[in-house]
């Protein structure tokens, strides 16, 4: 097992294997803070390759003034491949932030999500207190689909895992040129619709099919479980974005007492988040 303060010490893109849960992650750019670490999370089909390469936020400014841990969701980019999709759901993936936490030692920690990320750090928050983890705040970017708007995604979802099962990834790719891009990322980061697909077509077949398995059996938690939640909470959205709709960071900040929702209509916004979030915790 890896002590945190050794892995402070490590080079910036340093990816190590965990031996009890399989997931890799790295350290970035440590500089010494006396506050609890900032765990990241991206979302379904991604990984730290892929956020590197968008740089959409960059995280860099973030890592100037916090320690960071980034680590690849069970499945995505350097960690174990899975080819259960009861495996990827978004509770199985709070127990991953948990007990990751756990093997370093970490008694607290801010957790900040994207999309998929985010619905498994609200799992993990609601776990916490059965692994001795404090959450000290939740980050909470690009709420997915929740409830009734769940139900067309995992049906979307259903439909990938059978494409990838039945004809590949590459199937899948095509499928995705031509359908229409989302309106955000034609209007605001057209270039990041091809990056996509050239890290996707890397991807393990079997993995991101129980992985797209994994999402469509997932919803956030109910709201009377939400309403557990009593750290500060930071939830940032963007506009016309379908599978992110502003109704489910809604959702949160009314579940959440006390939360916090900032909502971003063009690229410059979405790149002032590092900003955005550190200004956040810096009142915590």
């Amino acid at each position: 097992m890896l002590n945190i303060m050794q892995a402070a010490c490590a080079p910036p893109s340093l990816a190590v294997q965990m031996s009890r849960t399989g997931l890799a992650y790295r350290f970035e750019e440590r500089v010494g803070s006396t506050k609890p670490p900032i765990v990241m999370l991206h979302g379904l089909a991604s990984s730290m390759e892929l956020e590197d390469q968008l740089a959409f936020p960059d995280w860099k400014p973030l890592a100037r003034k916090h320690s960071l841990l980034r680590f690849d969701c069970r499945g995505h980019g350097q960690s174990r491949q899975e080819v259960d999709g009861d495996k990827y759901t978004w509770s199985v993936l709070g127990h991953d932030i948990c007990q990751l936490a756990k093997e370093l030692n970490l008694e607290e920690v801010t957790l900040a999500g994207s999309s998929m990320g985010a619905a498994a750090s609200l799992y993990a928050a609601l776990l916490a207190n059965s692994y001795g983890l404090k959450i000290k705040a939740l980050i909470l970017m690009l709420p997915p689909t929740y409830g009734e708007t769940r139900k067309t995604q995992a049906h979307l979802y259903r439909k990938y895992q059978r494409i990838i099962k039945t004809q590949g990834t590459a199937a899948l790719i095509q499928l995705w040129r031509r359908s229409a891009p989302t309106p955000f990322f034609a209007r605001e980061f057209p270039e990041a619709r091809e990056i996509n697909f050239a890290f996707f077509a890397k991807q393990d077949a079997e993995s991101m099919a129980a992985a797209f398995l994994g999402a469509a059996d997932s919803d956030f938690p109910e709201a009377t479980f939400l309403q557990q939640l009593k750290m500060p909470t930071l939830i940032l959205s963007r506009s016309d974005d379908p599978a992110h709709p502003i109704e489910s960071a809604h959702h949160l900040k009314e579940a959440i007492t006390g939360s916090h929702h900032q909502h971003a209509s063009n690229a410059s916004e979405i790149r002032n988040w590092s900003e955005d979030i550190s200004s956040f915790l810096a009142n915590c």
